[in-house]
């Protein structure tokens, strides 16, 4: 009788636990995400998580400047704190971001795509882990290739269209993320011959020479002499002093500066966690490569995103961010490549397998910031609600 009802009810299959799991971590994740916001809100603000969409170009041109240019009047107009408004817009996009997630793994059909976010740099997992690489502009990003995703599957080309203007919105806001600029094409390689696919790649290289102008305008004020420039505009608005000691401060460093940074605090024990954590973060993928038909499809769609963000391991510290992108970009393409029949599993799930990449995910997990943690989301969420009890 049990049997016949898990069949009836599809949740206790494998496929099902996996589902279960997903629709779980989800709304909790979110929650979490927003708990922690509320946190910042009440501290004043971060001074990376809400001050990197502060910096602004009111007192010269400034790069990554287009986010705060742009809030910053917002925040007069409405007599708002601009901490407050940045958290706002951080709600907004990053409930885009979960809800077509979602949409995406659920209608490609089959295990894979719920396999994929066993991972634990998947935004969802990576995000409660470790707070405090939560909340940045690649949020943009991600919520833009979402949309340009939904507009190839259905197809449509509105939907595309959002998803290109919102791209231009995260160029513009931070040089980095033009990175994922080659994900969106490889979103389209996926679903060659589809209707509009013509018009879509219109737009997209349209897009695509924007946003390069955007990184080249960035690049011609790569750096700021005194941060305290930058700072001003926020402090004559009664933005807490503290908010200009994280993302503003580095504006006054370069490159080389980073890659110095990074190279001086490289340790053989350090580099040991960070592989370990890296091969967590990929097993999933892995795993669903080898029970699909279409394995060199599948190594493409994960060592080229890797390819993409590799620059930036150099550059900056912030390693379990640049892998949660790699595996963020290596999901849309899988499940884009599934949906549209791209990609199939040939072979049967094993559960034990899967119950090793669960375990593992929660056995360690990248920090944002060159390290790990013990434990995953699972263990976070018990951290923080322990140190909200009596």
């Amino acid at each position: 009788m049990t049997a016949s009802l898990g069949k009836r009810i599809g949740w206790l299959n494998t496929e099902g636990l996996l589902r279960l799991w997903l629709l779980v971590l989800a709304p909790l994740s979110y929650l979490f995400f927003v708990y922690n916001l509320v946190l910042d809100y009440r501290a004043g603000g971060h001074s990376w998580k809400q001050g990197d969409w502060l910096i602004n170009g009111q007192n010269g041109p400034v790069r990554r400047s287009f986010a705060g240019d742009v809030i910053l009047p917002m925040s007069d107009a409405l007599a708002m704190d601009p901490v407050l408004l940045v958290i706002v817009v951080q709600v907004v996009v990053v409930a885009l971001v979960y809800v077509l997630s979602l949409r995406l793994a659920l209608s490609a059909g089959g295990a894979a795509p719920l396999i994929l976010a066993l991972s634990p740099a998947f935004f969802m997992a990576f995000w409660v882990t470790d707070p405090l690489g939560s909340a940045r502009k690649e949020m943009l990003a991600f919520a833009a290739l979402l949309l340009f995703a939904q507009g190839v599957i259905r197809p449509s080309l509105v939907w595309t269209a959002l998803g290109c203007a919102l791209f231009l919105v995260a160029a513009a806001a931070h040089e980095a993320l033009l990175l994922f600029l080659p994900v969106f094409w490889g979103v389209l390689c996926l679903a060659p011959g589809t209707p509009g696919a013509r018009g879509k790649v219109v737009l997209l290289s349209l897009t695509s020479t924007a946003a390069l102008l955007l990184f080249l305008s960035a690049m011609g004020s790569s750096r700021v002499e005194d941060f305290m420039t930058v700072c001003a505009p926020l402090l004559e608005r009664g933005v807490a002093e503290h908010m200009c000691q994280g993302a503003i401060r580095w504006l006054e460093y370069d490159a080389v500066h980073g890659f110095d940074f990074v190279y001086s605090r490289t340790t053989p024990e350090l580099m040991f966690w960070f592989l370990l954590a890296y091969a967590a973060s990929v097993a999933p993928f892995a795993y669903v490569a080898y029970l699909t038909d279409a394995r060199r499809l599948c190594a493409a769609l994960i060592i080229l995103p890797f390819l993409l963000f590799l620059p930036l391991f150099a550059v900056s510290t912030d390693h379990g961010r640049w892998i949660s992108f790699h595996v963020f970009a290596a999901f849309l393409l899988f499940a884009v490549a599934i949906r549209l029949g791209r990609v199939r599993l040939v072979r049967r799930l094993n559960a034990f397998l899967l119950t090793g990449l669960f375990v593992a995910a929660q056995l360690i997990a990248p920090m944002h910031v060159r390290d790990v943690y013990f434990g995953g989301p699972v263990a976070r969420v018990w951290e923080e609600a322990r140190a909200l009890l009596p």
